[in-house]
């Protein structure tokens, strides 16, 4: 006997087709604002520094002419291929609603964005190669330490004046002696890259001088009533909820920068620079390629290759701040 409810029967079952990343890093934050060289050749590639001259007083008629000898130096930057790669069987294909072949390959694609900008950080504040004096090989290591470059390193406990206040020197952290970022590093950074004469703006007067650093870092900072204040901040970077710009510095956040420590003790390192500091050099930008293994059941194989390297150019231009990294 036929009743209402036997439409029912027809009903069917419906299933999303939407896939949800995992939260993640999507698409590289950092290389777009250092130096690029792409089409690099080689097992290495290198970047050649010119020094400095002076002009000289002529304190004399028909003086002979000056010989002046210039500084010559080169970078090392080694090339470093990174892959990844992926298997999807056919019959895992059939038992699902979409097609995962697609998702996999946008999950690596981030994860080797992701691998260029820490190559970036690893080069900030890891060692350099360099050569001089006729060399050409670059074999010369330099260590990125507060021994060899002592102007280029902010302390974790860095603040003015003998009885520092939060508006200006962040949030303090007694147990280890460490302050969050805070305006008095950010001023003390700018001032640093300034007396290097790394130039501040570019033609189109755009800020120059970038931060790197975690959430953490610019939610310390946004407590500070100074960056609250439209007299310091014509953003009003609380009210947006981001400090892009400030202090003359544009920000870049990215979470996976080297801490020391941990608890009380953790310390996160900040980076400051200039676009010329750092130089990215790309052998090959990331390829992919997709066939059928018949080695492997004739199953789809996905694979992303990459070739990169990066290096520390002109020490005068990156600067490390040690910050607080608060819980």
């Amino acid at each position: 006997m036929a009743n209402f409810y036997d439409i029912e029967t027809s009903y069917i079952h419906r299933y999303s087709a939407d896939v949800l990343h995992a939260l993640q890093q999507k698409t590289t934050r950092i290389r777009n604002f250092v130096t690029n060289k792409p089409n690099c050749q080689g097992v290495a590639e290198f970047i050649d520094k010119i020094g400095t001259n002076e002009a000289l007083d002529k304190v004399a008629r028909f003086a002979d002419s000056p010989v002046q000898a210039i500084a010559h130096k080169r970078r090392r930057v080694s090339a470093q291929p990174k892959n990844a790669g992926f298997f999807v069987e056919g019959f895992d294909t059939r038992r699902m609603n979409y097609d995962v072949f697609q998702p996999y390959a946008e999950a690596t694609s981030m994860a080797m964005s992701r691998k260029m900008d820490a190559t970036i950080v690893d080069a900030a504040f890891g060692s350099a190669y360099e050569s001089d004096g006729g060399a050409m090989d670059g074999a010369t290591e330099i260590v990125w330490n507060d021994t060899n470059f002592p102007k280029q390193f902010i302390g974790k406990d860095y603040s003015v004046g003998a009885s520092p206040g939060v508006d200006m020197s962040g949030i303090d952290n007694s147990a280890s002696n460490a302050r969050t970022l805070s305006i008095d590093k950010l001023l003390k950074a700018r001032r640093i890259l300034s007396e290097n004469e790394a130039d501040q703006y570019d033609e189109g007067g755009n800020p120059l001088y970038f931060i790197v650093c975690s959430a953490s870092q610019i939610e310390s900072l946004l407590h500070s009533q100074q960056i609250q204040s439209s007299d310091y901040n014509n953003i009003r970077a609380l009210v947006e909820g981001q400090t892009n710009y400030f202090a003359g510095f544009q920000f870049i956040r990215y979470e996976n920068m080297p801490t020391t420590g941990t608890g009380d003790s953790l310390v996160e390192k900040v980076l400051a620079f200039h676009p010329q500091g750092l130089t990215f050099c790309s052998w090959e930008e990331p390829i992919t390629e997709i066939e059928r293994r018949s080695d492997k059941s004739f199953v789809p194989y996905a694979y992303f290759e990459m070739d990169i390297g990066a290096t520390r150019v002109w020490e005068e231009m990156v600067i490390q701040i040690d910050c607080f990294k608060t819980a």
